[in-house]
């Protein structure tokens, strides 16, 4: 049977932290400053960067993750500097970029729930309904 599992990943404070179900899972040391490109961003994909991207082929992919993504939210703060009790449902308050609960159900677009609607396209995934939460 599947399990849902809250992963997060927050940067500040000397290092970036990944944490699974609220609790400190792994950490790596850094300083730098996040860059804000004017590329695209991946939910559950990644662009391969191996070898230069042929136009004539498309954008190439690596391969994506075989479950489920109830919900995705992107933050200008450290939202998460400690462990903490993750939320039901994601919240958006003014640190929030943007957030996405992906329960549109149909379609080809994520919505976003911000004033930014920062929308995104939805490439080669199926809505299927996912295991209870």
């Amino acid at each position: 049977m599947a399990a849902w599992h809250h992963l997060a990943s927050s940067y500040g404070g000397g290092a970036l932290k990944l944490y699974v179900d609220g609790s400190l899972w792994a950490t790596a040391s850094g300083t730098e400053t996040i860059p804000s490109p004017d590329g695209t961003a991946f939910i559950g994909a990644t662009a391969r960067s191996e070898r230069p991207i042929d136009p004539g082929l498309g954008q190439q992919w690596w391969p994506p993750i075989d479950g489920w993504i109830a919900e995705v939210r992107i933050s200008a703060m450290d939202r998460y500097p400690n462990d903490f009790v993750p939320e039901r449902r994601l919240a958006s308050d003014s640190a929030t970029i943007a957030l996405w609960h992906l329960d549109e159900g149909s379609g080809d677009m994520a919505r976003d729930s911000r004033p930014n609607r920062l929308n995104g396209a939805i490439v080669h995934a199926q809505w299927i309904p996912a295991p209870a939460r």
